[in-house]
């Protein structure tokens, strides 16, 4: 989870939410915000990450499941993406 806190370019719409995320990083509503974030601003690889975390935490989030399958698709992960 700390490499999310090192993302690249950050805006500060993403920044707002890593500190939302550092304040309570058990929260559904704000780990999931920043990987929809991560997703919608083309950062795949760390939406991946923070969907896997999501996951860890509510494995029958199907709205994480599907936008991870969403991250390793346009990653090009495409037989990971169906699994």
């Amino acid at each position: 989870m700390e490499s999310l806190f090192q993302i690249p370019n950050n805006t500060e719409e993403i920044l707002k939410q890593v500190k939302k995320v550092k304040q309570d990083p058990l929260d559904y509503e704000s780990v999931k915000k920043l990987a929809d974030l991560l997703l919608d601003k083309k950062y795949y690889d760390y939406a991946n990450k923070c969907y896997d975390f999501v996951l860890e935490l509510f494995p029958s989030s199907g709205s994480a499941l599907y936008n991870k399958g969403t991250a390793l698709f346009n990653m090009e992960k495409y037989e990971e993406s169906i699994t």
